[in-house]
């Protein structure tokens, strides 16, 4: 029996070639990159898949085959943010040796990489959470994004508390907490788009907001 994959439909093969390999993720980018410019423009309620594919110029049996549901479409846009290949990644790449480090270079170290991921992903993030109060499937992402986030302030309070790192009068739940609390889009935008400062100004203030919070130093 030949080991090639045979597709279901009538026996015929399937081939993938590198060309076509590439023009299909090209083309998965491309829709990407426009559903993300016409969700921030126009509002992800407002945009349609058939806008998303005229946009693309793709068909939009094209878009749904990449992206079944517009909630798979705006998740892979986050997904693909926070996965960005020139984003710090220490607590990702290497936990147990960015959790190791002193307690003040772990917390400028998890300032730093906040304050990326926000400049990166706070406005596609905040239109994910907007939208998931009226869809489940986002509501069910959303959830599962929160519990992820939880848990790596969690792991950073619990490697401050194992270090005697904190503060006096705070507890590893209160300073878990606070991490959680501080470090979010809804802050970032408020302070940037809001307040007009820039990423390197929200950097600054978030390195110094959680080493006064948590360590208790100026």
């Amino acid at each position: 029996m030949s080991s090639e994959r045979l597709s279901g439909d009538g026996g015929r093969r399937r081939y993938h070639t590198p060309k076509r390999t590439a023009r299909a993720r090209a083309t998965r980018e491309r829709i990407r990159a426009t559903a993300e410019a016409l969700f921030l423009r126009d509002g992800y309620a407002r945009t349609s898949m058939s806008a998303v594919a005229k946009a693309a110029g793709v068909a939009e049996k094209t878009v749904y085959l990449a992206f079944p549901t517009k909630a798979d479409l705006l998740n892979e846009i986050i997904v693909t943010a926070l996965r960005a290949e020139d984003a710090p990644r220490p607590f990702r790449t290497r936990p147990r040796e960015a959790l190791a480090a002193p307690s003040e270079q772990l917390v400028a170290q998890f300032a730093a990489l906040s304050a990326d991921v926000m400049a990166r992903t706070a406005r596609v993030m905040a239109l994910g959470e907007s939208a998931a109060s009226t869809d489940p499937q986002l509501a069910e992402l959303r959830e599962r994004g929160h519990a992820a986030m939880r848990s790596d302030c969690r792991d950073v309070a619990d490697a401050l508390a194992a270090q005697g790192a904190l503060a006096s009068d705070i507890t590893t739940d209160t300073a878990a907490n606070t991490l959680y609390a501080i470090v979010n889009e809804s802050v970032y935008l408020r302070l940037v788009d809001g307040c007009g400062w820039t990423p390197n100004e929200y950097h600054s203030w978030l390195a110094r907001t959680l080493r006064k919070a948590l360590l208790g130093q100026p």
